[in-house]
């Protein structure tokens, strides 16, 4: 390992409001949900839309702005953001490391899932990049080089096996049954008793992030210049 506590935003910026939602990691104790020590290897990345853009006049702050939104959540919300974590956060601009490889942190609704994955925020609103097009624009492309860099930079810090460069899949309870990168909305949701399958679980509150035609192969070929 790589890394100290200083090179995660969650750690220099604990969750005022976490409850008792945090743990004791090997780098010391973060005050935000999540699990400090990783049993299964990584299998997959999971890629999530923040359904939030905040560029203007040139410069893109979402990275930056959302990872405080996480780490400093409005008490008048009743905690509900104090209850989720990433690993990072990318836009145009910029990167934010917020966790370690090593932990698990509190993403996507699905405990299989997150248990064998790094798991990605990146800038921007889920009608705008519900659009496959939008992904072979360059405002897009600026986007997933920093998705690129930070999971680079999450290996140097904490080392890990990449998943392979191709799409994944998940069985029907989230568990990795191909490695590779996949969306938030492939992820099975539990409701009702009952695991619900994309895209009914959309009925039942998940998120349809990215988008269903998502072209996975320009992140990989960014992926392989960084």
């Amino acid at each position: 390992m790589n890394d100290k506590a200083t090179d995660y935003f969650f750690f220099m910026h604990p969750n005022r409001w976490s409850r008792p939602l945090s743990f004791e990691h090997r780098l010391g104790n973060f005050q935000c949900m999540g699990i400090p020590k990783r049993i299964k290897p990584i299998k997959t990345v999971v890629l999530h839309i923040l359904d939030s853009d905040q560029y203007s006049n040139g410069m893109d702050k979402t990275a930056i702005n959302n990872a405080y939104w996480m780490a400093n959540p409005d008490p008048n919300l009743n905690g509900t953001h104090a209850e989720s974590s990433i690993h990072a956060i990318a836009d145009r601009q910029n990167y934010v490391v917020c966790m370690p490889s090593d932990t698990i942190v509190y993403a996507c609704a699905n405990p299989n899932t997150r248990q064998e994955s790094i798991e990605i925020e990146i800038a921007g609103t889920f009608k705008d990049h519900a659009n496959p097009e939008y992904w072979e624009s360059d405002d897009a492309k600026l986007k997933l080089v920093n998705v690129a860099k930070v999971l680079k930079q999450l290996q140097t810090l904490c080392t890990f096996e990449m998943p392979p460069l191709q799409k994944g899949h998940l069985n029907m309870i989230g568990q990795v049954d191909i490695n590779g990168f996949i969306q938030h909305r492939d992820v099975p949701l539990f409701a009702d008793g009952v695991w619900r399958q994309p895209p009914e679980s959309f009925k039942y509150g998940q998120h349809q992030d990215i988008c269903q035609d998502f072209p996975y192969e320009i992140l990989f070929d960014i992926m392989k210049t960084i």
